[in-house]
């Protein structure tokens, strides 16, 4: 699998199980901001916990299930992105991401996503890939839009976030869609 250069020193990566002592490094201190959106922080108590997922994540991914990535500046994992809900049958899947505060408002995770989606079509071969985010997240929502795609409507209280539900927004993007717009990333680097 690949690794792609976002620039600036950016690296997305295929997950590795030796990257969860890394990997929690940057959850803990993020945890607040993390945990704003994704439930799964609050959960997260340490290494193992990230151990124990990044293991699942490689079944998975030896099935064609999901694909993860993390983002690295360095030697630091500073943000996770990943292609899951594979199915090869209906050919869809779905895009998620997370990012370290201190690396927020920089473009890093719309490069990195555009690099999954190019990913998710290009070489996967999907014809559907979606994302969803909380309504009030606007910064993950302006990344699908940022992508071009297309809102299809709104999950009312979809996600169990503590003691509230979030609705969220599901948007998709087609893949003769994302052949008529040419790759994502490497159109976007050769603007750079």
């Amino acid at each position: 699998m690949a690794t792609f250069d976002l620039g600036d020193g950016i690296q997305v990566r295929l997950a590795l199980l030796h990257h969860a002592e890394a990997v929690y490094r940057t959850v803990e201190p993020n945890r607040e901001h993390l945990g704003r959106w994704l439930p799964w922080a609050w959960d997260c108590k340490g290494p193992e916990d990230i151990r124990a997922f990044i293991r699942q994540c490689l079944l998975w991914m030896a099935e064609g299930k999901m694909y993860l990535f993390y983002l690295w500046d360095g030697d630091e994992v500073i943000g996770s992105i990943d292609v899951h809900a594979v199915n090869l049958d209906h050919s869809t899947g779905g895009v998620g991401y997370w990012l370290s505060q201190a690396y927020t408002g920089r473009g890093i995770m719309t490069r990195a996503a555009q690099a999954i989606v190019d990913f998710a079509f290009g070489e996967l071969g999907l014809n559907r890939v979606y994302l969803r985010c909380a309504t009030g997240n606007h910064a993950s929502c302006a990344i699908a839009e940022r992508l071009g795609f297309q809102l299809e409507g709104i999950l009312r209280e979809e996600m169990r976030n503590r003691d509230r539900f979030d609705d969220m927004k599901l948007y998709a993007m087609l893949a003769r869609e994302w052949r008529e717009r040419g790759p994502l990333f490497k159109n976007s680097m050769e603007r750079r």
